[in-house]
């Protein structure tokens, strides 16, 4: 009886938890601002990142309402303005470098954030999306900026 008694208590205690998130300071559900977040689809289909190092990304700032991050091969920068669930990212401008194995994946990740109109936040996912449409979906990371 013991045995199982401990053998109950030892799986109780294994399951995840959102509670052990909430103490080291990981939210069940992180925000829009201030999230680095990391693109995991777009369009539908799921991108892989080539590079641990160069993960594609995006990230907004509430303090100066810039949208910044990197696409594939290079770094991009622009406005955003938020109005509830309605997100536009505007005047986005990018390096000018050229990778042949990322400039596809590239052109598309700038093309649907710029025709981003909402979002969405289901617990650490963010979709950006038009009309209701879901152009990009974005994994949040643990890497913090702010």
């Amino acid at each position: 009886m013991r045995f199982l008694l401990l053998v109950f208590v030892l799986l109780t205690a294994c399951r995840p938890s959102h509670k052990i998130g909430d103490l080291v300071g990981v939210p069940k559900e992180r925000p829009l601002e201030k999230t680095y977040w990391v693109l995991t689809e777009l369009d539908g289909k799921p991108i892989a990142t080539i590079n641990e190092a160069k993960k594609l990304n995006l990230l907004l700032d509430p303090v100066t309402k810039t949208a910044s991050g990197f696409a594939g091969c290079n770094q991009f920068a622009g406005g955003y303005t938020l109005e509830g669930k309605k997100l536009n990212l505007k005047n986005l401008a990018a390096t000018r470098m050229f990778c042949e194995e990322t400039m596809e994946i590239e052109i598309r990740f700038l093309q649907a954030i710029r025709e981003t109109d909402a979002y969405k936040i289901e617990e650490n996912v963010l979709f950006l999306n038009q009309g209701d449409q879901h152009r990009a979906k974005f994994q949040a990371d643990v890497k913090t900026t702010f």
